[in-house]
């Protein structure tokens, strides 16, 4: 794995975020956590497999910044899982008015 600060840095890119308190929303942990990270040099692989399955940012280029950035296949089923939600949200909307 590369160093913490080149593995940080492409979690920030590929997750369009640019804070600590945006990433941990992203990543479902506290700021205090990436804080921490950043004192142990060291990324959790946990942290890696939430921002695949939060935006279907590929491990390997996470950890080592090669292949594509993004799974194809995933970001179809969060596509998918974003319209089905949308829908819902519509319907309660109409349902409550």
């Amino acid at each position: 794995m590369q160093s913490f600060d080149a593995v940080y840095a492409r979690m920030l890119f590929a997750a369009g975020v640019r804070t600590q308190t945006e990433l941990a929303d992203i990543l479902g942990i506290r700021q205090a956590s990436i804080s921490d990270a950043k004192k142990r040099k060291s990324i959790p692989s946990q942290w890696c497999m939430r921002l695949y399955d939060a935006r279907g940012v590929r491990v390997d280029w996470q950890r080592h910044g090669v292949g594509p950035v993004y799974d194809e296949a995933k970001l179809a089923e969060l596509e998918i899982a974003h319209a089905a939600l949308a829908a819902q949200v519509a319907h309660t909307v109409v349902a409550l008015q």
